[in-house]
């Protein structure tokens, strides 16, 4: 008989765990098996490469993507309908409801201009976007590009500007309504609450994205970037119009492969991320020649491991026994945050009340540009441009943004700032 010490036994008991869990995973052969190029394989891969991998349909590469991305389609779906279950939520989701590109900023783009175009859901007046201000590197251009958006903009970095933003929701009736989770450059905590009642209150042609990008970088929040997701699905149901953004290269770590992730409960939204141009007049079938909105082609090609890295987060796997870590930690964000506190409050300086995102907002004593304060520390050889605080176009000559994960940086970065305003006289002597 077989005896096993009480590690041994533990090992043991994570073994069967680990094949258990793993056994969730959709097998991808069961969608695909990898082309055999034989032994002009080199030759054929070469070619892919000088003419563009993936560009012409009968390409064993892009028949083998197009397949990958059909499995990966199914497998995120099993992984949020394991997250729905375990919320004991009966909602459940397709894997056409979901869809794939390289990358989220891609995937915004693509979603605003197919609304634009085809005005599925509204399709009187002028087109009209609402979003938070400020708002990072202009998102209103960048989402608008193509469709001719009108950008209305709302403060909402305060519980009261949320307010504002709802009822601005209800006067401007726009097609798209756009959230980050959390507030991005403010860092202001963007709750459930905000989202669902954003959703409920939605006017019934309008469309809310729900951008998740940085959901991981939240000092308050442990949970995982599909765990989120259900949970706000599971409040918010299938009624209103919702799509939800998710960024594998950064929710997952995964920056090599840059995956954006849309997903959404509602039938009739899912019809369209599917099928844009049946929605579309012949004239905008030509601005738009694609049948799918997100191309596989543009996926790139380390879905699959992106994809298995996910599963292991979702079900709590780990590799060799070392739990998943974002290496933006809580811990890390919520020290940051304990020295900007400190810190502005001795040096008269304005933080965003609440903020718990891996960015946000300093605000400088008036009179004192963002611009001139980096410009002064690097002639001055004490700071390198590539470190954490810089301007913004979308935000005041009076404001940095900082980037908080780092919190020995951060405070190398604030013994700075007060060098220079005491140089220029902008602070009394300080006592530390």
């Amino acid at each position: 008989m077989i005896t096993l010490n009480r590690g041994a036994n533990l090992y043991l008991v994570l073994f069967i765990y680990h094949f258990y869990r793993t056994a969730a995973i959709e097998p991808r052969a069961k969608y695909t098996k990898r082309p055999r190029e034989g032994a002009l394989g080199v030759v054929k891969r070469l070619m892919r490469l000088t003419r563009g991998r993936m560009t012409v349909g009968n390409d064993l590469g892009y028949a083998e993507m197009h397949a990958e991305a059909e499995w990966a389609r199914h497998q995120l779906a099993n992984l949020l309908n394991f997250q729905l279950g375990e919320r004991k939520n009966a909602m459940r989701v397709n894997a056409s409801a979901f869809n794939l590109s390289g990358g989220n900023t891609g995937t915004l783009q693509l979603v605003t201009s197919a609304i634009g175009l085809a005005r599925p859901f509204k399709k009187k007046g002028q087109r009209t976007i609402l979003m938070p201000e400020p708002n990072y590197w202009g998102f209103g251009p960048q989402l608008g590009a193509g469709a001719t958006f009108r950008s209305v903009m709302v403060p909402t970095n305060t519980e009261r500007g949320f307010s504002d933003y709802i009822d601005r929701m209800k006067q401007t009736n726009p097609d798209i309504v756009y959230i980050m989770k959390p507030d991005n450059p403010s860092g202001f905590y963007v709750k459930d609450k905000h989202i669902v009642r954003l959703a409920r209150e939605l006017p019934k042609d309008s469309v809310l994205f729900v951008d998740m990008t940085i959901a991981s970088s939240n000092k308050y929040d442990t949970r995982t970037p599909l765990q989120k997701v259900a949970d706000l699905m599971a409040q918010v149901g299938k009624a209103p119009k919702v799509v939800y953004f998710v960024s594998a290269s950064k929710e997952y770590q995964r920056v090599r492969e840059r995956v954006g992730i849309t997903v959404t409960a509602n039938d009739r939204l899912e019809r369209f991320l599917n099928r844009p141009t049946e929605f579309m007049d012949p004239e905008m079938k030509r601005r738009f020649p694609a049948g799918l909105i997100f191309d596989d082609k543009s996926v790139p090609q380390k879905l699959e491991r992106t994809v298995r890295e996910m599963t292991r987060n979702e079900l709590g796997i780990s590799k060799l026994g070392v739990p998943v870590r974002y290496p933006l930690t809580k811990a890390a964000l919520r020290e940051g945050y304990g020295i900007l506190e400190q810190r502005a409050k001795e040096m008269g300086l304005g933080t965003v009340k609440d903020a718990a995102g891996s960015f946000t907002i300093l605000t400088l004593p008036e009179g004192v540009k963002g611009k001139d304060v980096l410009q002064w520390a690097l002639d001055n050889k004490v700071w390198n441009k590539e470190d954490s605080p810089f301007t913004l176009s979308d935000i005041a000559e009076n404001q940095l943004r900082l980037f908080m994960a780092y919190p020995k940086t951060l405070d190398r970065w604030l013994d700075v700032l007060e060098t220079y305003l005491r140089e220029k006289g902008k602070l009394p002597e300080l006592t530390r």
